[in-house]
């Protein structure tokens, strides 16, 4: 019994390590290589229409699966918050969202780019699992409290 407890203690210790790993990333906002939205089509929705779409009853039984984000205004997971699930849509953040944004946490298997300017261009930032609590002070010194205009995200491997 212990030798399977302590295989699984292993497991999901390896598991954590190798998702702490990919974090949140700075652009070069030279470098559009990065982009994922970069020549696309981008079809983009309000976040009042995001938020509306994650509270459909379809999508709740989906709350937490790759696709979905979960932002909050106030560093540290602190409210407002809201889960919005447009995977592949670029997301206007309008109304009290617009540039109010403290608080980036993908879900599993979900990167996410926030943007400076609405439709998705300029990137300047991009996040993944678990994200990050306080955008005012990331990797490498970064503060993007409050600058986002706009948020992307897909699915690891779509």
């Amino acid at each position: 019994m212990r030798f399977f407890v302590a295989v699984a203690v292993v497991a999901l210790s390896a598991s954590a390590a190798a998702e702490a790993t990919l974090g949140s990333v700075p652009f070069d906002p030279l470098d559009m290589s990065k982009d994922p939205a970069a020549g696309k089509d981008i079809e983009a929705v309000s976040i009042k229409d995001a938020i509306t779409a994650a509270e459909h009853p379809a999508h709740l039984t989906k709350r937490g699966q790759p696709g979905g984000v979960y932002v909050c205004q106030n560093r540290g997971w602190v409210g407002p918050c809201q889960w919005i699930y447009i995977p592949g849509k670029c997301v206007n953040l309008t109304g009290k969202w617009y540039r109010n944004l403290s608080a980036v946490g993908p879900d599993r298997r979900t990167q996410c780019w926030i943007y400076y300017d609405y439709w998705c261009k300029r990137p300047f930032y991009a996040f993944s699992h678990p994200g990050e609590g306080d955008l005012s002070w990331l990797p490498g010194g970064h503060n993007i409290d409050n600058q986002a205009y706009s948020i992307w995200c897909k699915i690891n491997g779509h």
